[in-house]
Order: structure tokens, then sequence, then C-alpha cells
């Protein structure tokens, strides 16, 4: 699963970016930022989501699917090998099955392509890296939904664009689609979502709650 956290990370930051801009589309500008408003006046949100792997080259899928908390910029994502904390300040990257966690502290100017990055500067690349168009409206599931695709301003970017699907009459992601230019696209798909008030503490890992993991300290 580890190889595929940069696309991961990149979809569901998605759901944390306050503002776009640069866009010339003014349909797109009009649904993001309403969505982008109701979005940054959260108290927190929760959400079970799943996680597609498609390899159009032999057809096949691979799913996974787990559940994150955030609130401001603190985050947390629960996976069945993997648990992510970041209260702002640090990340902990905890490896069920190694039985370790990474520290880390992300750097002010992160790599686009990594996802050791602080999502606060993850919003700023959006702000300037990306452009997008309104595509129309679509219904799945009996939900009316809102279609932009993202288009990255760097053409040797791994991808060609990001498909975003936001519901009409709640303004919350539906899902997330990454085209990779390797023909393997990942989709992020929101289950269910929920505003809720979340402490502090939940954004950090506690190692007293887990006394025989090896902290391996990298900042």
């Amino acid at each position: 699963m580890s190889k595929y956290l940069v696309l991961f990370y990149s979809l569901l930051f998605i759901i944390l970016i306050p503002s776009f801009s640069q866009s010339k589309d003014k349909a797109a500008k009009l649904v993001l930022d309403a969505f982008s408003s109701k979005t940054s006046t959260l108290p927190g949100a929760s959400s079970d989501f799943s996680f597609t792997i498609h390899d159009l080259n032999d057809n096949s899928e691979t799913d996974f699917e787990g559940s994150f908390l955030f609130k401001g910029e603190m985050y947390k994502v629960l996976m069945d090998d993997m648990e992510i904390y970041y209260d702002g300040e640090t990340l902990w990257n905890y490896i069920i099955e190694a039985g370790e966690v990474n520290v880390l502290t992300p750097p002010e100017e992160p790599d686009p392509d990594s996802y050791f990055e602080n999502p606060v500067s993850f919003f700023t690349i959006y702000e300037k890296d990306f452009y997008y168009k309104y595509i129309g409206e679509e219904t799945l599931e009996g939900k009316a939904l809102q279609v932009i695709d993202l288009y990255p301003k760097d053409l040797k970017r791994s991808f060609t664009r990001i498909r975003i699907m936001i519901s009409k009459e709640k303004l919350e992601l539906y899902s997330a689609k990454l085209f990779g230019k390797n023909k393997i696209h990942y989709t992020l798909k929101i289950l269910n979502f929920v505003s809720r008030e979340i402490p502090n503490e939940a954004f950090a890992f506690d190692p007293a709650s887990h006394p025989d993991v090896d902290i391996i300290d990298l900042r």
C-alpha cells in the first residue's frame, strides 16, 4: 500500500483545500468557492472512504478502505496497514505490520509528488499550479453532482488531470479521480461525511497506547 500513498494523499487533500484560484472558468469558480467556504467553516469532520486503483494496462482493480478525521490543518487517517497522524506540526506514520512509527516534520516547501508534506503548503500548491474547468452535472446513486476537472500547469507531472465530483445539495466531496499518464487511475470515494467537533489530541500519536511500537524520530 505504501507506494500508493502519494496518489492517495493527493486526492485526500482535495477535501481540505480552503480555496481554488487562477481559473478562467467562472462556473467552476462558483462551485469551488461555495464548496471551500462551507468546508473552511466546519468545526471538524469524519468520514469513511474507499480507494480504488484501476490499472488499464491489464484491466485490474485493487480496493482499499479506511477512515479519516480532519480539523483545520490537522488530520488522522486510519487504514488496515497504516495510521497517519498530523497535529499541525508533527507527522506520525505508523506502519502497523512493521510495528514502527516514523516521526517527521513536514518541509515548509514540500515536493508536490511527496506525501511527506504539510497540508497547509499543499493548499498553496493547488492555488498556483492548477487550472480547472466545469464539466457539467451528473447523477450517481440518486445524488446530483457537479463535475470539475483540475489540470496541472506543469506538464511534467505524473498525471493529466484530477476529476472531482461535488454534491450539488450538500456541497460535499463525492469523489476524486486521478488519471495517471501510466494508464493507472486512482479514485477516492467518500462513503459518508459527518461534521463534528474533534479534540486536538485525536491528531497526535499516543506512544502510551502502543508500548510495543518502535518510534523512529526522523526530525
